[in-house]
């Protein structure tokens, strides 16, 4: 656990002397989040927090790796399977900052987030298959693994986008499920899952000390993309080597609520006719804030749910009994019944307005 501990600590001091750092820049050069009648937020709030997220994310995964695991007996694969870990996340950071400053066409955007996502599965960040124990369902992907692999996190770094609409919420969600991988990178004795896990949990922790409500600066998309793409990657670093064995039912439950609500809006905008990459101001964080909750009691529901399904997964990991299974059920039938009486009580709610 030292080194888990040692890049906690080095992402946490880094994050909170680059945080304020980068507040006085953004002052000193204007950049600023422009509010429109999409956003909740007034007021000049800086877009740069992400940089300051991957940048301490980065210092301590790098200087923990070099110190403490760069001697393992498997270094070579692993320096490898590291260094395009870490430049597949650079080079999704540096797309969703690029983006923050110009607005990347979405087509453009689109073939640099394949790329990131093509640097990643070329290192050995793989999904070979997967198996459904409950129903005892295994499969196994072959020629299509990194493909899948690529959807997959392409699919998960813009549903975390999506999510990034209230203060505290994509960093804090992305917390959660930060803890639950960090426990179960222990459990399993992965060191890469634990040492990536603990970092990003201290980067975060010292960027939602800005970012709660109300926030002092944003993550931009620099920092939503640069979280999606890690949080997607984490929880299937464990099928990395050759192993059809993946319970999928770990990564997909942790990232329900990105899931639910990225599910939700491409319903809502096909039903539409609309573009799925339209935005709009229908996404979970916008109905709680519609129902009269304050910021911060809509972040306390968001966290509620984010650390039942992490305490779900860990236990489901942990006891493989059926108190797991119980608890993972439960943790999937109050996302998706929380999900479907939001859009409910929504619709009711403009259909009132429109009287």
């Amino acid at each position: 656990m030292i080194p888990a501990l040692t890049a906690m600590a080095l992402a946490f001091g880094a994050g909170m002397i680059l945080i304020p750092l980068l507040m006085k820049l953004s002052a000193m050069k204007g950049w600023f989040d422009i509010a429109d009648e999409r956003k909740i937020h007034s007021g000049q709030v800086p877009f740069l927090g992400g940089v300051g997220i991957f940048f301490a994310f980065m210092f301590a995964a790098v200087v923990v790796f070099l110190v403490f695991l760069a001697r393992d007996p498997a270094r070579d694969f692993a320096a490898r399977y590291y260094a395009l870990l870490l430049i597949g996340l650079t080079f999704i950071h540096a797309v969703g900052v690029f983006d923050d400053f110009i607005n990347i066409h979405a087509m453009r955007k689109l073939i640099l987030q394949v790329i990131a996502a093509g640097i990643i599965t070329a290192g050995g960040v793989v999904i070979h298959g997967f198996s459904v124990p409950v129903l005892g369902i295994q499969v196994q992907f072959g020629l299509l693994a990194y493909p899948i692999s690529v959807l997959w996190i392409i699919g998960i770094g813009n549903a975390v986008n999506l999510i990034d609409g209230m203060d505290g919420m994509a960093g804090g969600v992305a917390a959660f499920i930060a803890v639950a991988m960090l426990v179960l990178g222990v459990v399993a004795g992965d060191q890469l899952v634990t040492l990536l896990s603990a970092a990003l949990i201290g980067a975060l922790m010292s960027f939602l000390v800005f970012n709660a409500p109300p926030a002092s600066i944003f993550m931009g998309d620099g920092g939503s993309l640069f979280l999606g793409y890690i949080i997607a990657i984490l929880p299937i670093m464990h099928s990395s080597l050759p192993n059809p064995g993946l319970d999928f039912t770990i990564p997909v439950t942790l990232l329900l609520i990105p899931i639910l609500d990225t599910v939700s809006a491409i319903l809502r905008r096909q039903r539409r006719r609309l573009p799925i990459h339209q935005p709009d101001k229908e996404h979970a964080h916008h109905k709680l804030l519609a129902l009269g909750l304050s910021p911060r009691q809509a972040l306390l529901v968001v966290y509620g749910m984010s650390a039942l399904i992490s305490g779900a997964v860990i236990v489901y990991v942990v006891e493989r009994d059926g108190l797991g299974m119980v608890l993972l059920a439960v943790a999937w039938m109050a996302s998706i019944s929380a999900f479907l009486m939001l859009s409910r009580v929504h619709r009711v709610q403009v259909r009132h307005n429109r009287k």
